[in-house]
């Protein structure tokens, strides 16, 4: 029997057909061994009211959350695997911008190449025996650049 106005439980159990009321244990609450919880006050804003509730504790002393709080971690749950599935799609997304970049950078570099070879071939020399001086250090080549 739950009185909200007295913040009191009186705790009963049935045993050889009779009702033997029950004492709370150190934490204030009432076991039902058969259920494996435990049933105490606690106070706190649910529903919008603050106030002392009619709670459940499993065995090991934790509150049993309500179907709301159950609802509220879901929704939190599903917001972190959100924002996970947002940050990983960023950091693909930036991978293949990444890629993309290093494509066309090579593209890039190629035409150059390709023009360069054309531009030794139109003055008679063979850019496959001038490898040598496709290094940056090597300035007679600069000029022909």
């Amino acid at each position: 029997i739950f009185d909200i106005t007295r913040e009191s439980i009186e705790f009963y159990s049935l045993e050889s057909n009779h009702y033997r009321r029950c004492e709370a244990n150190s934490r204030g609450r009432y076991t039902v061994p058969s259920m494996g919880v435990g049933v105490g006050i606690w106070f706190g804003v649910y529903a919008n009211q603050e106030a002392p509730w009619l709670r459940w504790w499993d065995a090991a002393g934790n509150l049993l959350p309500t179907s709301d709080e159950r609802a509220q971690v879901e929704r939190q749950r599903a917001e972190a695997e959100k924002l996970r599935a947002e940050s990983e799609k960023t950091r693909a997304d930036a991978e293949k911008t990444r890629a993309d970049s290093e494509k066309t950078r090579a593209e890039l570099e190629k035409a150059r190449a390709d023009k360069l070879a054309e531009k030794l071939r139109s003055l008679g020399l063979d850019p496959d025996s001038l490898s040598v001086c496709f290094r940056p250090s090597f300035s007679p080549c600069r000029s022909l650049l």
